[in-house]
């Protein structure tokens, strides 16, 4: 049973003992004749109890299984983008690198007639077309992918998406945890930045950071970035679920907000 439910049981059943309590005090205050009056009370109170706290409980777990579902939906759909895009990229990268062997080629025939100025020529061009060979964000593809599908919406929003992420190809976490926690910090920033930009108070260098590493047995991300001076960071359902989803594996969030800057953390011990 998760942590968020055993709050929620724990606190009807703390409920009903009180009301428990008090219907017997008052029972005990009142008419004996009308105890059976206030029996009816207790069993009414119970049934109601239940039934508020098998309510909250189905509202839970099914807001949270359309957050999962969103979540899976969208990584899934990144991950197709991203291999369609890796697939162009590996055609680029061919072609790079038969450009690199021309030069080079060109280069060690000028080597070989002594002719240094072209020498020196082909192989500034060979750097020169070395230098626009892509590379993914980061070992992990998932990761990746979801790196790559945010940078063209902060593209699109004219924000500059700066990844420092260190990930392994394999997580240490399991691979949806780790996507919906990117997912969603990410996405409220860029939510952030979207109503600045409609306010038409954007910075004109907002940047959105994303942080993310292993290190000491614990899976970190972090996200900053811009955002506007009242904004709510504990109501929403998207970091409300967050939280859910790190407290059920052990972990910590932190969301605070400075000035108009954001910083979302999210850290959760590694699973063997």
């Amino acid at each position: 049973m998760n942590t968020r439910r055993s709050a929620i049981i724990a606190a009807l059943i703390l409920l009903f003992v009180v009301q428990v309590g008090l219907l017997a005090y008052a029972a005990q205050k009142s008419d004996p004749s009308s105890t059976g009056i206030y029996v009816v009370l207790v069993v009414a109170s119970g049934i109601v109890d239940a039934v508020i706290c098998t309510s909250t409980i189905k509202r839970a777990d099914a807001l949270r299984e359309a957050y999962k579902e969103e979540a899976d939906a969208r990584i899934a759909t990144s991950l197709a983008e991203y291999g369609k895009r890796t697939d162009h990229v590996n055609q680029i990268s061919l072609q790079l690198a038969r450009n690199v062997d021309a030069e080079l080629t060109s280069a060690q025939e000028a080597l070989e007639r002594g002719d240094l100025e072209n020498l020196t020529t082909h192989l500034r061009k060979s750097v020169g077309i070395a230098s626009h060979a892509v590379t993914p964000k980061c070992a992990n593809v998932m990761v990746s992918a979801l790196l790559v599908s945010k940078e063209t919406e902060c593209a699109e929003l004219g924000v500059e998406l700066q990844a420092h992420v260190t990930l392994p190809t394999e997580l240490p976490v399991l691979d949806d945890v780790a996507g919906a926690i990117l997912l969603y910090l990410i996405e409220k920033a860029i939510n952030e930045c979207r109503a600045l930009a409609d306010e038409g108070t954007l910075p004109a260098d907002a940047t959105i950071i994303v942080r993310s590493k292993v290190s000491a047995g614990q899976f970190f991300v972090q996200v900053l970035g811009p955002c506007q001076p009242h904004t709510n960071l504990r109501g929403e359902n998207s970091l409300t679920y967050v939280s859910t989803i790190v407290q059920e594996h052990g972990g910590v969030t932190s969301y605070e907000q400075k000035g108009t800057a954001i910083d979302l953390s999210a850290m959760l011990p590694v699973t063997p």
